[in-house]
């Protein structure tokens, strides 16, 4: 059965460390999309997935996604001013760990990167099934067209995602 999304865009959707870096980053050839990724979001109603754990105060945070930005990205980086403020404002969704059989599978398709199979496995568990990436090595497209096939994860970078939100 097909499920009807709300008026406006996506309920939810992931985020690879990447996309941040890249909102950072003026001669990176994805700062303009990565930047325009998170002004959309912030005007959306869109959810942004995080593995539970997450606190946005770094002593009480013990989730491996949040700590991977902190140790990625600067707090005044785009991204994380954007993170911080669907905090504050109850647009942060935690999604749990997947299954078993849904880690094996992930595993077989993203052998090398267990923070990206991460990454995969909350996309899994979202509501809409999307991981806004710009890895193309962990993520080249027969492994993106098979976790779409297999699990309905669709990875898209975040200049095509904007009209999504």
């Amino acid at each position: 059965m097909l499920q009807r999304r709300q008026v406006g865009g996506m309920d939810d959707v992931v985020v690879d460390t990447n996309v941040l870096a890249h909102a950072d980053n003026p001669g990176h050839a994805l700062f303009e999309s990565s930047r325009q990724f998170f002004t959309a979001l912030l005007g959306a109603q869109t959810a942004w997935c995080l593995d539970e754990g997450f606190h946005p105060l770094e002593s009480g945070n013990q989730s491996r996604v949040y700590s991977e930005y902190r140790a990625t990205v600067l707090p005044i980086g785009l991204g994380l001013q954007v993170l911080a403020h669907l905090a504050a404002t109850g647009r942060i969704r935690l999604v749990g760990r997947a299954n078993s059989q849904v880690r094996r599978q992930v595993r077989r398709i993203v052998p090398h990167n267990t923070v990206d199979r991460l990454f995969v496995e909350l996309a899994y568990g979202s509501t809409d099934h999307v991981l806004v990436s710009h890895d193309y090595s962990d993520f080249h497209e027969k492994c993106r067209t098979v976790l779409l096939a297999r699990l309905g994860v669709e990875i898209v970078d975040a200049g095509p995602c904007c009209e999504r939100l």
